[in-house]
């Protein structure tokens, strides 16, 4: 099975300031980088709760935490896939 283009993540407060919030990855990225020639960007939808409103932006992959989401009728009973994770 391939990995679905879609992966939900927790994106890191900027700064360390805030809580993480979730998000909806959408997209990749390189981007040029003086320190280590190319970094990865993701392309993310977070919906801000503080302004009521969905927003997408680039976030670096050094600021994103995946999370395991399973698709709708593939968990078992009683088990709740999303918010888990992963390392």
């Amino acid at each position: 099975m391939s990995r679905p283009l879609v992966r939900h993540v927790w994106v890191r407060p900027a700064y360390g300031v805030g809580t993480a919030r979730p998000g909806l990855v959408i997209g990749w990225r390189q981007v040029p980088s003086q320190a280590s020639g190319t970094l990865w960007q993701a392309r993310v939808v977070v919906f801000d709760e503080r302004e009521d409103a969905v927003n997408v932006g680039w976030h670096y992959a050094s600021e994103l935490v995946p999370i395991r989401s399973e698709p709708p009728g593939t968990t078992k009973p009683g088990f709740a896939a999303y918010g888990q994770v992963l390392h």
